[in-house]
């Protein structure tokens, strides 16, 4: 059995620090020369630009981290990762952005400072050159990250481009290019990024009211940065869609993730066409992209425990490994000897006018059949849906259904056909509920609160009542059942839950006493005759 070995790396900005790195990677006792089986985690957590990792030899070693360039980045194999920006693991629900109305105030939006507008570069690499330690004598040099003479027009056009927006009357535009405050001052490495303008609060202020928020990569030899990554953490956070200009750029998980249900990239040069494209999107692709970003920041990227379980479900989807089980809700009974003091059998009567299907005994409904088939298939629906891919549920609303000449060609185990193969009338399709899948059967979780007689007819209208599995009584009442009371028996099993607190989400819960997939929540005082409930499983 293969073993995969974390190895935490900090960044550090001592002299030779870079060269120490390398030679203690070396040293770990399972490297083995290539760091085969290694992962290399480089989780940041204030903005910067060092990329430690950058010079060394990672061998064969998964690189895990946020700043990564173009030619470093390798697709499939290393792991673009969020900053941790949030250790808190919970975040308060009344932040959850508003979704409506679609379009906001301001339809795009811009803030950030670059090298000064007013000053034309000169010659290659000369008029922006930035410096950084040398990892090998620790003198200052030119970096490789310095913006061209080409990538410096570059930005000047796409400055002059953006400056047109505000021309539109049609609407209103927020773009910001000499920010009164910024972090632009203290940046390591300057003119390689565009600098954050303003306090976070203010940021906030103006995503909150943008439809779009545009982010900028500046240079062509970033793959992703820790400034890309606030921009597009604190656009996703707020409901503002993120417009990327830069195709080279590589998005936290974008093996899994299906980033463009939620942000729109582009190449820069369609900047000059930008605004007439971002019009054709209507009002129902907004919602649907900013209901997505919001899903996909509150569950990849909202919080320590987010990124690093996010993580740890990448490398287990690479390996086909299924995720854990779903923890189920535990269902403690409310009598403290498992049943009723006091029970009354309540006869089934039987109307062969009105057969409505067999009664079975109670059975459960197959479950985790698909467990190494749903992470390699359904890995996109998985990953792109809630809840996310963290557990691995039972079955899945979008697991394949058999077709109809396969149960009878080859696959017909466990099917009951109907009228024995031959179809039939109403009589026949009566008497199987449905025949997707094999044995159906279905629970029913009844909610009550301090309704005894009336829950007590509730549950002996549902006597005889065909594909039944069982009955779960979620008890809702601050007071337990009272002794004296007469409970019906019926021909399935009677739970009754003892609840933690009276709230009408309790129906919701997955409790462990629920065997089947189907389920009809249903209140004490919902009177549906038998027919009418099998109805709405066909």
């Amino acid at each position: 059995m293969a073993c995969i070995y974390l190895v935490c790396v900090g960044d550090s900005t001592a002299k030779g620090a870079v060269a120490k790195l390398e030679t203690n990677l070396n040293k770990l006792p399972n490297w083995n020369g290539d760091g085969r089986n290694h992962v290399l985690l480089n989780l940041q957590r204030y903005e910067t630009l060092s990329n430690n990792l950058k010079n060394t030899d990672t061998g064969r070693a998964i690189v895990v981290q946020t700043n990564f360039e173009t030619n470093q980045f390798r697709a499939g194999f290393d792991i673009v990762a969020p900053m941790l920006l949030n250790l808190d693991s919970k975040f308060d629900w009344k932040d959850t952005p508003i979704q409506v109305p679609a379009l906001r105030t301001y339809f795009l939006t811009f803030q950030g400072k670059s090298f000064s507008n007013n000053m034309a570069p000169s010659e290659d690499n000369v008029a922006f050159i930035n410096v950084e330690q040398n990892n090998v004598n620790g003198k200052q040099v030119k970096a490789d990250l310095t913006l061209t003479k080409e990538e410096a027009e570059e930005i000047l056009f796409m400055t002059e481009e953006l400056e047109k927006l505000k021309k539109i009357k049609e609407d209103k535009f927020f773009i910001d290019f000499m920010c009164t405050k910024s972090n632009f001052e203290v940046q390591e490495t300057q003119n390689v990024e565009w600098g954050l303008c303003g306090e976070h609060t203010e940021r906030v202020s103006t995503l909150q009211q943008s439809t779009f928020a545009l982010i900028l990569a500046t240079n062509n030899s970033i793959a992703f940065s820790t400034h890309l990554y606030i921009r597009l953490y604190e656009a996703l956070r707020y409901g503002a869609i993120p417009v990327i200009l830069g195709e080279q750029i590589q998005l936290p998980f974008n093996e899994f993730i299906s980033w463009k249900k939620c942000a729109i990239i582009l190449p820069k040069s369609r900047i000059t066409e930008l605004y007439f494209f971002l019009k054709t999107i209507s009002d129902k692709d907004i919602l649907s992209m900013r209901r997505q970003g919001w899903f996909v920041w509150s569950t990849y990227l909202s919080s320590t425990e987010a990124v690093t379980n996010t993580l740890l479900a990448t490398i287990r989807t690479r390996l086909s490994i299924p995720a854990s089980i779903l923890p189920s809700e535990p269902s403690p009974n409310i009598f403290s000897s498992g049943h009723p003091k006091k029970e009354e059998k309540i006869k089934v009567a039987v109307d062969p006018e009105e057969l409505l299907g067999p009664i079975d005994p109670p059975f459960a409904s197959p479950k985790y059949l698909r467990n190494f088939t749903t992470t390699i298939v359904d890995q996109e629906y998985i990953w792109n849906n809630p809840p996310g891919p963290q557990y691995l549920f039972p079955s899945l609303p979008n697991d394949p259904l058999l077709p109809t000449d396969a149960r009878f060609i080859g696959s017909q185990h466990g099917f009951r056909p109907i009228g024995g193969g031959v179809g039939g009338a109403g009589k026949e399709f009566q008497e199987a509920i449905g025949g997707n899948v094999p044995r159906e059967q279905f629970t029913i979780v009844m909610l009550t609160y301090e309704r005894e007689k009336v829950l007590m007819s509730a549950l002996e209208r549902l006597v005889g009542l065909p594909y039944l599995n069982k009955v779960i009584v979620v008890w809702n009442s601050p007071e337990p059942p009272k002794d004296d009371l007469l409970w019906p028996r019926i021909h399935v099993p009677i739970k009754v839950i003892k609840t933690k607190k009276n709230s009408l989400n309790n129906r919701f819960l997955p409790y462990d006493e629920i065997e089947t997939d189907a389920l009809l929540s249903i209140d004490d005082d919902a009177h549906l005759r038998h027919d009418e409930i099998l109805f709405g499983f066909r």
